[in-house]
């Protein structure tokens, strides 16, 4: 009598057989296998919801995690991301800079801690800036001293470009706020004319809520104001 089981394990091996066969026949190995699917399913994903250029991090609850931030990151620039701006009030992601910078090495990203006039490389895969609440007001008001030198009328533009310039500072796409209820804990308020808001108890760093996130962003109906 035939042992359906024992068949059934024999044909998946089979199986299993002839794909590695084929994969080597085609030049693939089974993690360039995996891989490639893993780069045509995130393409798929990026054709359907629409990925925010600049995305933003906002702590109003005192919980930023590196092990989580580094997770985000790397969905960040899986799905195409090109900036992250990680803000906090207590400044506790600027104190992990320097635990961030090995994988920024490895991955081609440029690291800004703080507001600084440091120039954007445009060859890194992407820019993150670690922020505290000294980004906020204080520099709005730095900002507001150093124009008020001109003799020229102050205009909304000329605040806009120097906080760029000097500060790199600049309007995120889609802000996340973190925390049990809504806030902007001190953000930088003048970097937020155009931006979406979605707000989470806590920071996105699985595959499934990033892109929870992203389906939201992509319901949004952005209107930039002239």
């Amino acid at each position: 009598m035939l042992d359906i089981a024992w068949l059934c394990n024999m044909a998946i091996q089979a199986v299993y057989w002839l794909v590695l066969l084929a994969c080597n026949f085609l030049g693939y190995s089974p993690v360039w296998v995996k891989r490639d699917l893993k780069k045509r399913e995130i393409e798929e994903i990026n054709r359907s919801y629409r990925v925010p250029h600049h995305l933003s991090l906002c702590y109003s609850d005192r919980k930023v995690n590196f092990e989580e931030l580094i997770a985000l990151i790397e969905l960040c620039l899986a799905y195409g991301v090109r900036r992250v701006t990680v803000y906090d009030p207590w400044g506790d992601s600027i104190a992990l800079e320097r635990r961030f910078r090995p994988m920024c090495q490895a991955k081609n990203v440029q690291i800004l801690a703080g507001c600084c006039s440091t120039p954007i490389q445009h060859t890194s895969r992407l820019v993150l800036q670690l922020l505290s609440a000294e980004a906020g007001r204080p520099t709005l008001v730095d900002a507001c001293k150093s124009l008020s030198t001109k003799s020229t009328k102050i205009t909304s533009e000329d605040v806009t470009n120097l906080l760029s310039d000097k500060f790199n500072l600049q309007d995120p796409d889609c802000l996340i706020m973190i925390g049990q209820t809504p806030s902007l804990a001190g953000y930088p308020p003048w970097c937020l004319r155009i931006t979406e808001f979605i707000q989470l108890r806590n920071l996105p760093f699985t595959r499934q809520t990033f892109e929870e996130c992203l389906e939201s962003f992509s319901k949004r109906d952005i209107r930039v104001g002239k």
